[in-house]
C-alpha cells in the first residue's frame, strides 16, 4: 500500500464541528473474507455486516455508529452481478459505501446507496476483503487528539511486521469468525443494526446457505467451530437468552474475535 496515498484519505476529510469532541477512536482493520459477502438491499439501501479488528490498545474503542473511512489502496471491493451472470467489480473508494461501527471495534455495517446499485443494471451485490483493508475514524473537528499520517503509518507498519504470522497462528479462530459471520448475515436483521424484517425467535438459516457457507472454508476445525456454534444458539434455551438466533451468533462471533484481538495486542 502506498502509505502516501492512503494518507490523503485520513487528513482531507473533516466532519462538522462537533463541540468537546472525544479523542478519536482506534484505527481497525476489516478481517479479509472468504469470497463476497452478499449485501441485502431495502429502503434504498443494501448492506451487510463485516468481522473487524482492532490494531491500536493504546486508544479508545469506537462507540456503536461511528463512521469509518477506509485508507486508499486498501483491498476492498464492489461486485455486481447482472442478470447474464457477468460480474462487475470497482474498488470501494470508486463507490459511496458507509463503514459504521456496529459492535464496538469487533463487526462493522457496510452500507451501499440502492441507486449506485441499479446504475450497474445488477440483480445482486456484494463486497469482498482482502488481507490489507484499513479503517480509520472520521476526522471531527475539535479532536484533542486526531489519528496523524505518522500514527497509521506506524499501525499499519507494525502490523504488516506481524501479520503473516498472527494470521497463521490464528487461522482456525480467524475462519470460525468469518464462517460465523457468514451465518449472521445470512438471518434477518434486527433494528439497529440493520434493514430487514425483525426475526422470529426461532428462524434459522437455510439449509441451502448453510452448506454453502460452510462449504467454502478449508479449515475442517473452523467448519466444525462454527457449525457447533450455530447449532448452540438454535436450542432453546440460548434464544431465550439471547432473543434470537441471530443475537446469539453475533455473541459467540464477539467472544472469539475479542480473544483473538487481546492475542493480537
Amino acid at each position: 500500500m502506498a502509505i502516501g496515498r492512503m494518507i490523503l484519505v485520513a487528513a482531507a476529510l473533516v466532519g462538522a464541528p462537533l463541540a468537546g469532541a472525544a479523542a478519536a477512536p482506534q484505527i481497525l482493520q476489516l478481517v479479509a473474507t472468504n469470497g463476497a459477502i452478499e449485501l441485502v438491499c431495502d429502503h434504498g439501501t443494501c448492506a451487510a455486516e463485516f468481522t473487524t479488528m482492532c490494531l491500536q490498545q493504546e486508544r479508545n474503542g469506537p462507540v456503536d455508529g461511528t463512521e469509518y473511512l477506509v485508507l486508499e489502496g486498501s483491498d476492498i471491493a464492489v461486485e455486481f452481478t447482472r442478470a447474464d451472470g457477468s460480474v462487475r467489480r470497482l474498488p470501494a473508494a470508486a463507490m459511496g459505501l458507509t463503514f459504521k461501527t456496529v459492535r464496538a471495534y469487533l463487526a462493522m455495517e457496510i452500507t451501499l446507496p440502492q441507486n449506485e446499485y441499479r446504475e450497474y443494471d445488477a440483480t445482486s451485490a456484494a463486497i469482498s476483503v482482502g488481507r490489507n483493508a484499513f479503517l480509520v475514524p472520521r476526522p471531527v473537528a475539535d479532536d484533542p487528539q486526531p489519528i496523524t499520517t505518522a500514527e497509521i503509518k506506524q499501525v499499519t507498519g507494525r502490523h504488516a511486521a506481524i501479520a503473516r504470522s498472527f494470521q497463521s497462528d490464528f487461522e482456525t479462530e480467524l475462519a470460525i469468525a468469518r464462517i460465523t459471520n457468514e451465518l449472521i448475515n445470512a438471518l434477518p436483521a434486527e433494528p439497529p443494526y440493520g434493514y430487514r424484517r425483525q426475526e422470529t425467535a426461532r428462524a434459522g438459516v437455510p439449509d441451502a446457505a448453510l452448506a454453502r457457507i460452510a462449504g467454502r472454508e478449508p479449515n475442517a476445525g473452523a467448519r466444525k467451530g462454527a457449525l457447533e456454534s450455530y447449532r448452540t444458539c438454535r436450542l432453546e434455551m440460548f434464544v431465550e437468552r439471547y432473543g434470537s438466533v441471530r443475537r446469539c451468533l453475533e455473541r459467540q462471533h464477539d467472544r472469539i474475535m475479542d480473544y483473538v484481538n487481546h492475542q493480537y495486542w
